[in-house]
């Protein structure tokens, strides 16, 4: 919805009902209620969106147990691992343009926690910052982008993988994910709209951590790739 020049608004509210396996080992039934709204302002140069949400979750156990690969093995249930029904959060996105510069900026807010424990489970913030460039130089031969970024989340729960009834547990007795952040380099160009070629090189200063158990993040590596167009 257009309320008034150079801004826009969207916002909704949806229900789902689902049946899965909750996480002390017990089929049941899961209803999620979500609220959702954005507004958005253009003009010119400047591109700003705020989105807000809130989500809440009510599980009702069946009380069936849910079977492992082997029976005979006993599997302890880890201990207050349920995330509060109640989780909301919210995004700012920002973009400024000068001439073929560009400014962004993008921080995410979340709120979801652990029940009995002061956990979050998801990064409480998660932002991205950077500039890029893009134009067309020699004559409208080259379109070139090119981008410089810097990415930081905070910490979050930990997590265990459970290889018997492959799920995934958080495990707040543990230490937390750390927070962490990386420098990405990019750029790309297309020759005579017809070769592109782009290079990549992630995690500038070799930052290392794990985005979760079992998942490290990338250390610093260069990706570069060529691709043509024969039939155009």
């Amino acid at each position: 919805m257009e309320f008034a020049e150079f801004f826009q608004f969207r916002g909704g509210v949806s229900y789902l009902e689902s049946y899965e396996k909750d996480y002390n080992f017990v089929n049941a039934n899961t209803f999620v209620t979500r609220l959702e709204s954005e507004i958005s302002y253009r003009r010119d140069k400047v591109t700003l969106k705020l989105l807000g949400w809130a989500s809440n979750t009510e599980r009702k156990s069946i009380g069936t147990i849910m079977p492992t690969i082997d029976p005979m093995v006993f599997i302890p249930v880890p201990a207050s691992t349920i995330p509060e029904n109640l989780s909301y959060g919210a995004t700012l996105s920002a973009n400024y343009s000068l001439g073929s510069f560009a400014g962004f900026v993008d921080i995410r807010y979340n709120h979801k926690t652990l029940k009995d424990w002061d956990k979050k489970i998801l990064p409480l913030l998660n932002s991205k910052v950077g500039i890029s460039f893009r134009d067309t130089l020699f004559e409208g031969a080259l379109d070139l982008m090119t981008s410089v970024s810097y990415s930081y989340r905070t910490s979050s729960v930990a997590t265990n993988y459970n290889f018997f009834v492959d799920r995934v547990f958080y495990t707040p007795t543990l230490e937390d994910v750390p927070a962490s952040g990386q420098i990405d380099f990019f750029v790309a160009g297309t020759i005579q709209k017809v070769a592109t070629i782009y290079f990549a090189w992630e995690n500038l200063l070799d930052a290392k951590y794990y985005l979760s158990p079992y998942y490290p993040v990338l250390p610093r590596n260069i990706r570069f790739g060529i691709a043509w167009e024969f039939l155009n």
